[in-house]
């Protein structure tokens, strides 16, 4: 049986201060807690319940687990809610160990994606989901952004965070001595379109912007090269998120011909 003072921490993992000051984050569901035991050293602990243990379509994980050094905790039904954030949680939920932030990494001459105080968590997951499907796995996060691994953050990203490498209060201006081809994504910049892939630059770091009120001013003045998604139909603007997909999309095509 856990204990109360075990539920207790469990729950307070739900808030920053407590993620950082016990170096844990929690994850919930089947594909991520996947996600987390392929990563080999993060997972800690996984807690499950009784209903999902006795589930046909939760054997497989089980047996993963079981064949793994991590332990696993019985919660009931009530517990994993009350440590959880979904409304309906699944069963299933992982202690992992938070990473330790990198602050020379820039130095591996890798590209890059610099977050400019990005406010919402699902667009933080989301924009980390797509680096890693293509292969950007630098992640530098000036000072106010959001945390990423905020639940809904960990949620949006569907295992990204245990590919990437993350540089938390960062400053741009350090891309600028490291000689980096800085790309600000803006409205006010030209098509993507126009940049010829691939890259013959690998030192490169696309720069995305605040959802309201877009790259800082402090940041715009560092740009390297300013580009926009032309629009063809109706609408303001796009969601930080889709933006980051479309450019990543064109900003890695490798060379076809």
């Amino acid at each position: 049986m856990v204990s109360k003072t075990k539920i207790k921490h469990l729950r307070s993992l739900k808030h920053k201060k407590h993620r950082e000051l016990n170096k844990e984050f929690l994850v919930e569901g089947t594909r991520i807690v996947s996600s987390a035991l392929e990563a080999n050293t993060i997972l800690k602990a996984v807690l499950v319940t009784d209903i999902y243990k006795n589930s046909p379509s939760s054997q497989h994980i089980l047996a993963d687990i079981e064949k793994s050094s991590v332990s696993v905790i019985n919660v009931n039904g009530r517990t994993m809610k009350s440590i959880t954030t979904t409304e309906h949680p699944s069963g299933i939920a992982g202690v992992c160990s938070l990473p330790k932030t990198q602050n020379n990494f820039i130095h591996t001459r890798q590209p890059f994606i610099f977050l400019d105080a990005i406010s919402d968590p699902g667009n933080m997951g989301t924009v980390l989901r797509s680096a890693s499907w293509f292969g950007i796995q630098n992640i530098a996060l000036s000072p106010n952004c959001v945390d990423p691994f905020n639940p809904k953050s960990i949620r949006a990203g569907m295992g990204a965070h245990f590919h990437l490498n993350f540089q938390e209060n960062a400053s741009l201006k350090i891309f600028v001595q490291e000689n980096y081809w800085i790309i600000g994504s803006s409205p006010s910049g030209s098509s993507y379109l126009k940049l010829e892939t691939p890259l013959k630059k690998k030192e490169w770091v696309l720069v995305l912007g605040n959802e309201a009120g877009g790259i800082s001013e402090e940041n715009l003045a560092l740009l390297s090269d300013t580009i926009s998604i032309p629009k063809f139909g109706t609408g303001e603007s796009l969601n930080v998120a889709t933006s980051a997909g479309i450019l990543l999309s064109h900003l890695t095509r490798p060379n076809i011909n």
